[in-house]
């Protein structure tokens, strides 16, 4: 794993300037369609003929949310929130931190929090305000402990720190299909392998480029596949 992340660094760093960046983004959404290819091709093996083996229905056939959302609030503003909305939140959320201090690690603990424990774009409550003041705790939290904070960040490598994200990121978006078999759960982190891939290529553009590179590479990669529905779908 961590010969791929020299890969990958490798591969995306093509210097300082806003062209640089701008060519690290462009190959960073070309790598991340090869693997993203590549994984497919598994889960389909997968789905064809270990699932059924298995006597178990397919998971890729099973509904997913992002197509039920673009039903229930209207398509344009679901492209919008997939596309703008989503990729900002979640890339301040998993990779902002790569880059460690005290308000960076503070605001990316805080809303994971957020996003882990409900609704993350829908006023659903009282329980939505009652989220974020905790998540508005937490963060006073970690910045009076700033020092401890660091210390304890410090003591795992930034390597790891990208792996970990990584990993949390892809797991997070199983939710994405419904329902759940939960009697072949240990295979669904197969199927969420393309976000994998992509959390470590966006995270080696967050700490090579910055965060606002890292966000323009993850509404590329959303977009590729939502922008199209716009022209496709009634």
């Amino acid at each position: 794993m961590y010969r791929l992340l020299d890969f990958f660094n490798e591969i995306l760093y093509a210097g300082n300037t806003s062209k640089d960046n701008f060519k690290s983004v462009f190959k960073g959404w070309l790598l991340y369609i090869t693997f993203a290819l590549l994984s497919i091709i598994f889960i389909l093996i997968v789905d064809n003929k270990i699932l059924p083996w298995l006597g178990e229905p397919s998971i890729k056939s099973t509904r997913f949310r992002v197509d039920d959302l673009l039903k229930d609030i209207g398509l344009f503003y679901g492209v919008f929130l997939v596309t703008i909305l989503i990729p900002i939140f979640e890339e301040l959320a998993f990779r902002l931190f790569l880059k460690p201090s005290g308000f960076t690690i503070a605001i990316s603990v805080s809303l994971l929090l957020f996003y882990f424990t409900g609704d993350v774009y829908y006023i659903d409550g009282f329980s939505y305000y009652i989220r974020m003041l905790g998540c508005l705790s937490i963060f006073l939290v970690l910045r009076r402990f700033e020092k401890k904070v660091l210390d304890v960040y410090s003591s795992v490598s930034s390597s790891r720190w990208i792996i970990v994200s990584s990993a949390i990121f892809s797991l997070a978006h199983i939710t994405n299909f419904d329902p759940i078999h939960y009697s072949v759960w240990y295979l669904y982190p197969i199927y969420v392998l393309p976000q994998f891939f992509m959390g470590l290529i966006a995270s080696t553009i967050r700490i090579n480029n910055g965060l606002i590179w890292s966000v323009l590479l993850h509404i590329l990669i959303n977009g590729s596949v939502e922008w199209p529905k716009l022209f496709t779908l009634d």
